[in-house]
């Protein structure tokens, strides 16, 4: 997991890039190129949710749908996890 630190670097990143062209997924050209979006932003939103699931003040039935939500996009989108 990040550290505070690398979390706010990777917010910059994103705030300067964006999480997708200005275009968006509606652009993609077919399922594979949707696909590629999709896991490119779920790999830049990521790191966000894993903090979210370690406060110790979010509740578990919070937690669980988002942790469940990672595990299927782990599943679609492999190289995400480090």
């Amino acid at each position: 997991m990040m550290t505070f630190q690398q979390l706010n670097q990777h917010a910059d990143t994103l705030d300067e890039q964006g999480l997708f062209n200005e275009q968006g997924l509606a652009a993609a050209a077919d399922d594979g190129d949707l696909m590629s979006k999709v896991c490119g932003v779920y790999k830049k939103v990521r790191p966000f949710l894993e903090v979210v699931t370690s406060l110790f003040f979010i509740p578990k039935k919070w937690k669980t749908p988002i942790l469940t939500l990672m595990a299927v996009m782990d599943g679609i989108c492999p190289d995400t996890t480090e």
